[in-house]
């Protein structure tokens, strides 16, 4: 089965089948809006035949969506991508799988999902670069501080960005590799540990062509004081931080 589904109403199939969205998928509306948007979901998916009526003001999903939603409810794994390419925007995709086999959301359009089964995970190492450059850098920033760097920085403002590292050569070397940016990618990976417990762990570098490679590795949620480390890498570094990602702790 293959469908496409706006985000609310994957959200809604997803409630009705006994699940839940991965976080990214998660609402950003207000508990009313949010009863709004159900309701226009709901019409929506009457109509397409994905939902039928139960019974008086009860709605349930038919065989073939809840067939399809199984891997989503009982996955072991779920994987979260995120691509971003200059010039291009951003790509997001979301595997889960479990036994019985698996199911896959590709966005197709902002907030419209690509929803099929599918019978592997999605090959990580295919985001990496085919080559790398030698570096030896690392070090580590406030949280708050790192993300104004790159927001001066997409705004043409590289002074102000260097003014917050502070002239620090190695970080320099971080900010220059920047204007050769071709691509930022996110993978986050939740590992099934019981019924309501998953392992979650991220993956986070930017492609800067001949600038290098960087892994982008932020400090636990709940610390008070939030860092990001920024460490250039190899391909081959990468290579083994996504079998570990992979790997169930």
């Amino acid at each position: 089965m293959s469908a496409a589904y706006a985000t609310d109403e994957l959200r809604l199939l997803a409630r009705l089948s006994g699940t839940a969205l991965p976080p990214s998928l998660d609402s950003t509306w207000h508990a009313g809006d949010e009863m709004v948007a159900d309701v226009v979901a709901a019409r929506v998916l009457l109509a397409r035949g994905a939902v039928s009526l139960g019974g008086p003001n009860a709605l349930r999903v038919t065989a073939a969506v809840d067939q399809i939603f199984s891997p989503l409810r009982q996955a072991t794994t779920i994987l979260e991508i995120e691509c971003r390419v200059a010039g291009s925007g951003t790509r997001r995709e979301i595997a889960a799988w479990c036994g019985e086999g698996g199911v896959h959301l590709v966005e197709r359009e902002p907030d419209v999902w690509q929803l099929n089964a599918c019978g592997s995970r999605p090959e990580l190492a295919d985001l990496l670069p085919a080559a790398d450059v030698a570096l030896d850098t690392a070090f580590t920033l406030p949280a708050f501080v790192f993300d104004r760097v790159r927001l001066h920085h997409q705004a043409g403002e590289p002074l102000v960005a260097a003014d917050l590292l502070n002239g620090v050569a190695e970080r320099a070397v971080f900010l220059s590799a920047l204007d050769n940016q071709r691509t930022e990618v996110v993978i986050r990976a939740a590992h099934r540990i019981d019924d309501d417990t998953f392992a979650l762990d991220e993956l986070w570098w930017l492609d800067c062509g001949a600038a290098g490679l960087w892994r982008l590795i932020t400090s636990p949620d709940g610390d008070n004081a939030p860092t990001v480390a920024v460490c250039a890498v190899r391909v081959e570094d990468l290579r083994t931080a996504i079998a570990e990602l992979e790997t169930p702790v």
